[in-house]
């Protein structure tokens, strides 16, 4: 018997994301027509912040998923200094050595710049 391949984690994604629209949609239609204001501002404003924290998930999703890749590079490259950190588990010095200072400076400035 074949087995079947799991689906890929941007159909999940996606597939929430929209979960998420339709309930942030109903939540902001009963709330604004509750307080009498017009039903279209409520689905614009609701669906808007859906978006920006559907977006702000699938970028840090992105990033933690590239970091994978990063991290087994450099593991790969020099193998025998990760593997003393693990055996010694020195997890300061794993974080160490997997952290580009500069980079991380430069997400953080992106992130403040976003904000």
């Amino acid at each position: 018997m074949a087995t079947t391949a799991p689906a890929p984690a941007t159909t999940c994604c996606a597939s929430r994301s929209a979960d998420l629209q339709r309930l942030a949609s109903r939540s902001a239609d009963t709330q604004f027509e509750t307080a009498g204001q017009s039903e279209s501002a409520g689905i614009t404003s609701g669906r808007t912040l859906i978006q920006c924290a559907c977006r702000n998930a699938q970028a840090l999703s992105k990033r933690i998923h590239y970091g994978k890749f990063v991290a087994e590079a450099k593991f790969r490259s020099q193998t025998a200094k990760y593997a003393e950190l693990i055996e010694r588990q020195d997890a300061e010095g794993i974080m160490d050595a997997l952290t580009d200072r500069l980079v991380e400076l430069k997400v953080g400035f992106g992130v403040l710049l976003q904000a």
